[in-house]
């Protein structure tokens, strides 16, 4: 996943899943929006990656750091 410098992404989640983002390039904030009501930041695990389960209707999005122009955000995502 590749996010420009500066830029967030958001993205939509048609189903339950675990998300696990690990981070290869620059400074990336991940926030979690639920259908129950949870909203916030992720934090890095021990392992240095994001991991979080989401559900239907629920959203994620990830925010790169940086000044324009700067390198983009990447992380390996899996799930």
């Amino acid at each position: 996943m590749v996010v420009p410098a500066t830029r967030t992404c958001q993205f939509g989640v048609d189903d339950t899943r675990r998300v696990l983002l690990s981070p290869q390039q620059g400074l990336a904030t991940v926030r979690v929006s639920t259908q129950r009501g949870f909203e916030g930041p992720q934090k890095l695990n021990d392992s240095g990656v994001y991991d979080f389960t989401v559900s239907k209707g629920d959203t994620f999005s990830v925010s790169c750091a940086g000044i324009s122009g700067s390198l983009p955000c990447r992380l390996d995502l899996s799930s």
